[in-house]
Protein backbone atom coordinates (compact mmCIF):
# COMPACT_ATOMS: atom_id res chain seq x y z
CA UNK A 1 0.00 0.00 0.00
CA UNK A 2 2.64 2.39 0.94
CA UNK A 3 4.60 1.72 -2.16
CA UNK A 4 1.55 2.25 -4.33
CA UNK A 5 1.53 5.93 -2.46
CA UNK A 6 5.08 6.48 -3.45
CA UNK A 7 4.55 5.34 -6.71
CA UNK A 8 1.58 7.91 -7.25
CA UNK A 9 3.42 11.00 -5.54
CA UNK A 10 6.21 10.01 -8.09
CA UNK A 11 3.69 10.24 -11.09
CA UNK A 12 1.92 13.29 -10.04
CA UNK A 13 5.31 14.88 -9.58
CA UNK A 14 6.94 13.32 -13.29
CA UNK A 15 3.50 14.92 -15.11
CA UNK A 16 4.04 18.26 -13.12
CA UNK A 17 7.63 18.14 -14.37
CA UNK A 18 6.57 17.70 -18.00
CA UNK A 19 3.94 20.42 -17.69
CA UNK A 20 6.65 22.56 -16.69
CA UNK A 21 8.94 21.61 -19.21
CA UNK A 22 6.13 22.08 -21.84
CA UNK A 23 5.66 25.86 -20.60
CA UNK A 24 8.97 26.81 -20.31
CA UNK A 25 9.54 25.79 -23.71
CA UNK A 26 7.13 27.65 -24.98
CA UNK A 27 7.31 31.79 -26.37
CA UNK A 28 5.80 33.54 -23.22
CA UNK A 29 5.04 36.92 -23.29
CA UNK A 30 4.95 39.81 -20.33
CA UNK A 31 3.06 43.04 -20.81
CA UNK A 32 1.90 46.01 -19.19
CA UNK A 33 0.08 48.93 -20.11
CA UNK A 34 -1.04 52.76 -19.13
CA UNK A 35 -3.36 55.09 -20.14
CA UNK A 36 -6.04 57.72 -20.13
CA UNK A 37 -9.43 55.82 -20.13
CA UNK A 38 -12.38 57.99 -21.28
CA UNK A 39 -16.06 57.65 -20.48
CA UNK A 40 -18.99 59.33 -21.19
CA UNK A 41 -22.12 59.51 -18.22
CA UNK A 42 -23.22 62.72 -19.43
CA UNK A 43 -20.17 63.96 -19.43
CA UNK A 44 -16.69 63.60 -20.03
CA UNK A 45 -15.24 61.19 -17.47
CA UNK A 46 -11.40 60.61 -17.90
CA UNK A 47 -9.21 58.09 -15.49
CA UNK A 48 -5.63 55.78 -15.61
CA UNK A 49 -6.65 52.32 -17.01
CA UNK A 50 -4.04 49.56 -16.35
CA UNK A 51 -3.52 46.41 -18.18
CA UNK A 52 -1.12 43.06 -17.18
CA UNK A 53 -0.94 40.63 -19.77
CA UNK A 54 0.50 36.91 -19.94
CA UNK A 55 0.59 35.39 -23.69
CA UNK A 56 1.60 32.13 -25.18
CA UNK A 57 1.88 31.27 -28.77
CA UNK A 58 -0.19 29.11 -29.60
CA UNK A 59 0.72 29.21 -33.50
CA UNK A 60 2.70 31.47 -35.05
CA UNK A 61 1.74 35.48 -35.47
CA UNK A 62 -1.40 33.99 -32.98
CA UNK A 63 -1.12 34.53 -29.04
CA UNK A 64 -3.07 33.70 -26.27
CA UNK A 65 -3.44 35.68 -23.16
CA UNK A 66 -4.77 35.99 -19.85
CA UNK A 67 -5.44 39.95 -19.10
CA UNK A 68 -6.22 41.59 -16.10
CA UNK A 69 -7.64 45.17 -16.45
CA UNK A 70 -8.83 47.96 -14.69
CA UNK A 71 -10.02 51.57 -14.08
CA UNK A 72 -8.34 53.58 -11.57
CA UNK A 73 -10.98 55.80 -10.70
CA UNK A 74 -12.25 56.58 -7.45
CA UNK A 75 -15.54 55.53 -5.98
CA UNK A 76 -17.96 58.66 -4.74
CA UNK A 77 -19.86 58.36 -1.78
CA UNK A 78 -23.47 56.53 -2.88
CA UNK A 79 -25.29 60.24 -2.14
CA UNK A 80 -27.42 62.62 -4.43
CA UNK A 81 -25.62 66.20 -5.06
CA UNK A 82 -27.87 69.07 -5.43
CA UNK A 83 -26.49 70.99 -8.22
CA UNK A 84 -23.13 69.90 -9.82
CA UNK A 85 -20.34 67.89 -7.61
CA UNK A 86 -17.41 69.01 -8.72
CA UNK A 87 -14.76 65.74 -8.70
CA UNK A 88 -17.02 63.55 -8.59
CA UNK A 89 -16.79 62.25 -12.20
CA UNK A 90 -14.96 59.14 -12.59
CA UNK A 91 -14.97 55.44 -13.98
CA UNK A 92 -14.08 52.17 -11.23
CA UNK A 93 -13.76 48.66 -12.83
CA UNK A 94 -11.75 45.93 -13.33
CA UNK A 95 -11.85 42.65 -15.55
CA UNK A 96 -10.23 39.36 -16.03
CA UNK A 97 -9.94 38.59 -19.83
CA UNK A 98 -8.70 35.70 -22.07
CA UNK A 99 -7.77 37.46 -25.31
CA UNK A 100 -6.63 36.33 -28.62
CA UNK A 101 -4.37 38.11 -30.80
CA UNK A 102 -3.05 37.66 -34.06
CA UNK A 103 0.07 39.65 -35.05
CA UNK A 104 2.53 40.66 -37.75
CA UNK A 105 6.47 39.89 -37.80
CA UNK A 106 9.96 41.16 -37.44
CA UNK A 107 10.89 44.64 -35.65
CA UNK A 108 7.69 46.47 -35.89
CA UNK A 109 4.35 44.41 -35.40
CA UNK A 110 0.55 45.40 -36.10
CA UNK A 111 -1.91 43.28 -34.03
CA UNK A 112 -5.64 43.41 -33.75
CA UNK A 113 -6.65 41.78 -29.88
CA UNK A 114 -10.02 40.41 -28.96
CA UNK A 115 -11.02 39.38 -25.63
CA UNK A 116 -13.43 37.89 -23.43
CA UNK A 117 -13.69 37.36 -19.57
CA UNK A 118 -15.70 38.58 -16.32
CA UNK A 119 -16.09 41.82 -15.14
CA UNK A 120 -17.51 44.37 -12.52
CA UNK A 121 -18.63 48.27 -12.88
CA UNK A 122 -17.55 49.12 -9.83
CA UNK A 123 -18.93 53.07 -10.00
CA UNK A 124 -19.09 55.18 -13.14
CA UNK A 125 -20.24 59.16 -12.11
CA UNK A 126 -20.54 62.43 -13.28
CA UNK A 127 -20.19 65.60 -11.38
CA UNK A 128 -24.13 65.98 -11.40
CA UNK A 129 -25.35 63.36 -9.21
CA UNK A 130 -28.67 64.97 -8.58
CA UNK A 131 -30.51 64.40 -11.95
CA UNK A 132 -27.72 61.82 -13.36
CA UNK A 133 -26.70 59.30 -10.63
CA UNK A 134 -23.90 56.89 -10.47
CA UNK A 135 -24.09 53.74 -12.29
CA UNK A 136 -22.87 50.83 -10.65
CA UNK A 137 -22.50 47.06 -11.22
CA UNK A 138 -22.22 43.40 -10.60
CA UNK A 139 -19.96 40.73 -12.28
CA UNK A 140 -21.29 39.84 -15.53
CA UNK A 141 -19.72 39.92 -18.87
CA UNK A 142 -16.72 41.78 -20.34
CA UNK A 143 -15.37 42.48 -23.51
CA UNK A 144 -12.42 44.30 -25.31
CA UNK A 145 -11.17 45.05 -28.31
CA UNK A 146 -7.79 46.48 -28.88
CA UNK A 147 -5.83 48.01 -32.18
CA UNK A 148 -2.56 48.74 -32.10
CA UNK A 149 1.28 48.33 -32.80
CA UNK A 150 4.98 47.90 -30.88
CA UNK A 151 8.47 47.98 -31.80
CA UNK A 152 10.92 45.50 -30.40
CA UNK A 153 13.61 48.22 -29.20
CA UNK A 154 16.20 44.90 -28.19
CA UNK A 155 15.69 41.37 -29.11
CA UNK A 156 12.86 40.93 -26.10
CA UNK A 157 11.96 44.50 -25.01
CA UNK A 158 8.90 46.13 -27.46
CA UNK A 159 7.49 49.35 -26.54
CA UNK A 160 4.07 49.95 -27.93
CA UNK A 161 0.48 51.75 -28.43
CA UNK A 162 -2.90 50.54 -28.93
CA UNK A 163 -6.37 51.77 -28.97
CA UNK A 164 -8.47 50.01 -26.61
CA UNK A 165 -12.27 49.50 -26.30
CA UNK A 166 -13.77 48.08 -23.02
CA UNK A 167 -17.36 47.29 -22.27
CA UNK A 168 -18.96 45.93 -18.13
CA UNK A 169 -22.30 44.46 -18.40
CA UNK A 170 -24.83 43.91 -15.30
CA UNK A 171 -24.88 47.67 -14.67
CA UNK A 172 -27.54 49.42 -12.24
CA UNK A 173 -28.55 52.70 -12.33
CA UNK A 174 -30.70 53.74 -9.35
CA UNK A 175 -33.83 56.21 -9.41
CA UNK A 176 -33.63 59.97 -9.93
CA UNK A 177 -36.22 62.74 -10.50
CA UNK A 178 -35.35 64.99 -13.53
CA UNK A 179 -37.31 68.25 -13.65
CA UNK A 180 -40.65 67.25 -12.52
CA UNK A 181 -40.35 63.28 -14.14
CA UNK A 182 -39.55 60.38 -11.57
CA UNK A 183 -37.29 58.31 -13.98
CA UNK A 184 -37.19 54.25 -12.30
CA UNK A 185 -34.36 52.11 -11.57
CA UNK A 186 -32.62 50.64 -14.46
CA UNK A 187 -31.20 47.45 -14.55
CA UNK A 188 -29.12 45.06 -17.12
CA UNK A 189 -27.15 48.41 -18.35
CA UNK A 190 -23.68 48.15 -19.96
CA UNK A 191 -20.84 50.97 -20.09
CA UNK A 192 -18.02 51.14 -21.60
CA UNK A 193 -14.63 53.02 -22.15
CA UNK A 194 -12.01 53.90 -24.65
CA UNK A 195 -8.41 54.37 -23.56
CA UNK A 196 -5.43 55.22 -25.38
CA UNK A 197 -2.78 52.35 -23.76
CA UNK A 198 1.32 53.00 -23.74
CA UNK A 199 2.85 49.23 -23.49
CA UNK A 200 6.02 47.62 -22.27
CA UNK A 201 6.19 44.27 -23.54
CA UNK A 202 9.24 41.73 -22.57
CA UNK A 203 9.16 38.58 -24.67
CA UNK A 204 12.09 36.29 -23.51
CA UNK A 205 11.41 33.52 -25.92
CA UNK A 206 11.31 35.64 -29.06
Amino acid sequence: MARDGVAAGADVRSVMVAITAVLLALPVELGLSFGPGFADDNGAVVVPMLRARVGVDLIEMVSLNATLLGAAGSEPPRSFCVGPCPGSASLRAISGLVTVRPRSTGDFQGFVELGLGVGHLINLSADDQFENPARRGHGGLSLMLASGGRWFVSRTLALGAALQWSSWTQVEQPAYTSGSTIIPAQSGLSASALALMFSLDFAPGR
